[in-house]
Formats: structure tokens, sequence, C-alpha cells
């Protein structure tokens, strides 16, 4: 009976447990800054703008489609009228399918009052990305564009960078709140996660509106990124 006591114990404390939120985005945390006072940001954010307008001439237009919108319109249209999980795994299975064009984007290695750090060169838009590939980053990119397309409000979205703690490398997902307020992020290898990872630590978070910082003893923001902030102060 000890034993079986033992185990009713430990299955009662798991189920009382607390469940990880996958994202926060109702915490206490307030956005660092304004998106625009980042330069490079502010271009993509600007880049994925004109696309979504040449995207959705498309959808009323034929004529006006390229080669790379018509797949786009395809998948926008079948969208319509789907559940969210649905549109969510739709959006997250196409993106990712592009993984034979995974290329990792020249980065530089820059001294920090804290030690070495590695940053990203640039940002790719959805286009742009469908024409030469990209890295995880570009990835999460896609994703939060498509998902405005689709409807979804910006501050429902933010693309968010981690810090893989197994690998030791930078990653990006997308979180996304949908209308039950819960939150789930989309990871590359086509998951859609309801529980935040246990190997991921959460470095910044961002969208067309803000920037958020989650570790703010670390210099891992990019170094442009505080560059432009402080030229702002």
């Amino acid at each position: 009976m000890c034993g079986l006591w033992s185990i009713l114990t430990l299955v009662f404390i798991y189920l009382d447990a607390p469940v990880i939120a996958a994202y926060e985005f109702d915490s206490q945390t307030s956005p660092m800054a304004s998106a625009s006072e980042w330069e490079e940001w502010q271009s993509v954010v600007e880049t994925m703008d004109k696309e979504n307008r040449e995207i959705l001439s498309c959808l009323n237009n034929d004529a006006s489609c390229t080669r790379r919108m018509k797949p786009i319109k395809v998948l926008l249209t079948r969208s319509q009228g789907m559940e969210v999980s649905r549109q969510l795994r739709l959006i997250n299975v196409y993106v990712n399918r592009y993984h034979r064009k995974y290329r990792r984007d020249r980065r530089t290695t820059q001294e920090g009052v804290l030690g070495k750090i590695s940053v990203k060169q640039e940002w790719t838009s959805l286009l742009e990305f469908m024409r030469r590939g990209g890295d995880c980053e570009d990835y999460a990119t896609s994703k939060y564009q498509l998902l405005r397309l689709m409807g979804f409000e910006s501050n429902d979205l933010r693309v968010v960078v981690v810090k893989e703690n197994r690998e030791r490398e930078y990653h990006a997902v997308v979180a996304v709140r949908i209308p039950d307020r819960s939150v789930v992020l989309l990871d590359t290898d086509n998951r859609i996660l309801k529980r935040r990872p246990s190997r991921y630590r959460y470095i910044y978070a961002i969208n067309e509106d803000s920037i958020w910082e989650h570790n703010l003893e670390s210099v891992s923001l990019p170094r442009s990124m505080r560059q432009q902030m402080k030229r702002n102060q």
C-alpha cells in the first residue's frame, strides 16, 4: 500500500502543478521600446507591408499575381473559415516545408560587457524567404506575416528569439494568442507548443509595434538595436 500511496500522491501533485504557459502576453513585462527604434527591423516591417498590399491585390485579381504569390493565394483561400487550430497547423507546415532552403545568415561575433555574442545580420520578409530561404528567424517572420494576412492582430503575435540551452544557439519561434486567450508557439519542427519548452530561455520578442526584452541581465539583444535606442534617447 505504501508504494501505491506514493504513486497516487505523485499523481495528485502533478495534476495540481501549475502549467507553464507557452508565453506570457499579459505579464508585467512592458515593451522596452517601439519597434520603429530598430532600423533593421523597421525596414523589414515596411517591406512586409508592401508585400501584403501586393498579395491582397493578388487575392482580388489573378492578373496581379506573381509566380510566388499564387501558392500564397491558394493557402489564404483554403484557410478561410477554418478553425484557428487548423489555420495554425496549415501555416506552420507550409513555411516549414521550405526547410530544404534553410540558410544561415552571416553572423558576426561582437564583444560586450558580459562576453562575446553572436549577431544576426538581416531579417527576411515572406516573398524574399520563398525566393532564397533563410534561417529560423526568417521562418518565424514568414509565419508572422502569413498570420497577419489571415487576419490575426499584431497584438496577438510576437516573434520570440530564444537561447536553446542544449545546443547553446539562438532560435526563433512565433507566439500566437488564440481566441480562448491561451498562447501557443509555432516551431520549425512542425510542433505547436502549448507549454513553454524547458530548453528555451526567452531573450527578446518583437512585432511590428514593439520590442520586449525578457533577459534584462544579458547583452544578447542585437547590437544594432541597442545602438539605435541609444541614439534615440
